[in-house]
């Protein structure tokens, strides 16, 4: 990060400009946020294992479930019985892949 950038906000030389900073700053999290979303959507198959993160309720995040299905910018996920969630639908980019070791996939059958 630039420290020129920094210094020149907290100093107050940028304050006429803090409107548009703050509306870049708006459209750049938009932009990182649709490409975290495509770019999950184009990593995950029906049937991958996934975690759970940035979701609300907070005691959700770190749950893992299976994909059942996508849509557009979501992905239905299947938490399991146990769960007391069954399936839910999710924003791709609240999902992490989670790799699974062949002795894994053999006890989940």
């Amino acid at each position: 990060m630039s420290e020129g950038i920094i210094h020149d906000l907290l100093s107050g030389e940028l304050d006429s400009k803090l409107d548009q900073i703050q509306e870049a700053i708006k459209e750049r999290r938009k932009l990182l946020r649709a490409t975290k979303a495509a770019s999950s959507m184009l990593s995950l198959k029906v049937g991958d294992r996934v975690s759970l993160h940035g979701l609300s309720p907070k005691k959700i995040n770190g749950m893992e479930g299976k994909v059942i299905s996508k849509q557009r910018t979501r992905v239905l996920v299947d938490m399991g019985m146990d769960s007391g969630y069954g399936q839910i639908t999710v924003p791709a980019q609240c999902l992490n892949k989670v790799e699974v070791t062949d002795e894994q996939e053999v006890t989940s059958r």
